[in-house]
């Protein structure tokens, strides 16, 4: 664990040996989150689409039939 300091404009440097620990380069994005009263930072996908991609798949069902049956009850529920 390291200390950094907030500055006037709200800005914090990370620690050189932390972004060697994580292989942070310059470009690299960070998300920025609150959890529990804590600021947690997290690597940004280098690509979104490919990130997510899949993360859905069998929600709805696994199969045509098995997607088709829920898409038609919820539209019945409309």
């Amino acid at each position: 664990m390291g200390t950094v300091k907030l500055s006037r404009m709200r800005q914090i440097t990370i620690p050189a040996n932390v972004c060697r620990q994580l292989s942070m380069k310059d470009v690299d994005y960070l998300l920025l989150d609150v959890h529990e009263g804590k600021i947690v930072l997290t690597r940004a996908p280098e690509n979104f689409a490919k990130h997510f991609k899949g993360i859905s798949k069998g929600l709805f069902g696994k199969t045509a039939e098995e997607i088709d049956a829920y898409v038609t009850e919820e539209r019945k529920s409309w």
